[in-house]
């Protein structure tokens, strides 16, 4: 896997969330998470899209971020 945990870092500080937090909504939200891998659009859950879309983050690479918090 090949995360840029670097640029990570900055995309969650735009959206002022921290990794843990970000794996707080990857675990409870899972159903976002898959509707922005969807390209489904909603101002709710932005960030996600940015992030998803920024890092082209694979699902076992979401997984990755919330096991590493």
């Amino acid at each position: 896997m090949n995360i840029d945990w670097v640029r990570l870092e900055e995309l969650l500080a735009e959206c002022d969330l921290t990794k843990y937090q970000l794996a707080e909504l990857i675990h409870y939200s899972p159903t976002t998470v898959y509707r922005c891998f969807n390209g489904e659009r909603n101002p709710s859950y932005d960030f996600m899209n940015c992030i998803i879309r920024e890092l082209a983050l694979t699902h076992s690479e979401i997984q990755e971020i919330f096991f590493a918090n």
